[in-house]
């Protein structure tokens, strides 16, 4: 292979003569051009890794409360009154800072999952991939699951006698569901923050 020398000097009295496979001069590997770009990808990756977590664990903290908070006492309500709690919830909640967290989770997870799938050397790889395919999961039953239910229950006449049978239907799985979804946030920020050590 074609070699190349780059002269380096120290002062004027001494010369050190270093030769580097020509394909490989503008940064060699091991050099400190080399390392001090891997070190950048890494605090970036870091960093990423930092805010997804917080999302994960906003996110997965939130919906908690409704697991344990929320919904048991909307148990103690009429059908009626429940239902139209929950229709407000719904209507406030896109609009409320949770969508922050919430959607910043999605995205950190996929910029986390996409970066680390595609560097085999990063460190905590497997915590880091299963932190961010968890936290997918948590917006994945949101998209599936919960978002249609909630566009059911609010086309529900609070009022109408069939509002008994409409919260029946609603308020179990959405709350089984929701468990789910709580515990993936949850679990998926313990994994990336234990993948970022």
């Amino acid at each position: 292979m074609t070699k190349v020398s780059a002269v380096l000097t120290h002062g004027s009295a001494q010369l050190l003569e270093v030769g580097y496979p020509y394909d490989q001069i503008t940064s060699p590997p091991g050099s400190i051009v080399d390392d001090q770009g891997r070190g950048a990808v890494v605090n970036a990756l870091r960093l990423t890794v930092a805010l997804t977590a917080a999302a994960c664990g906003i996110s997965g903290g939130v919906l908690f409360g409704f697991s344990v908070l929320v919904m048991p006492a909307l148990r103690t309500q009429t059908a009626g009154a429940a239902t139209a709690v929950m229709q407000a919830i719904n209507l406030t909640a896109p609009r409320s800072l949770l969508m922050v967290p919430l959607l910043g989770s999605a995205v950190g997870c996929i910029a986390v999952g996409l970066q680390t799938a595609l560097r085999s050397e990063v460190p905590g790889r497997p915590l880091l991939l299963a932190g961010a395919a968890t936290g997918l999961v948590m917006m994945a039953i949101t998209a599936v699951y919960h978002i249609p239910r909630n566009n059911a229950i609010a086309i529900v006449d609070p009022s109408s006698p069939g509002v008994g049978a409409a919260w029946a239907a609603f308020e179990p799985g959405w709350t089984a569901w929701n468990h789910v979804r709580a515990a993936a946030g949850l679990v998926s920020a313990g994994l990336l923050v234990l993948g970022r050590r």
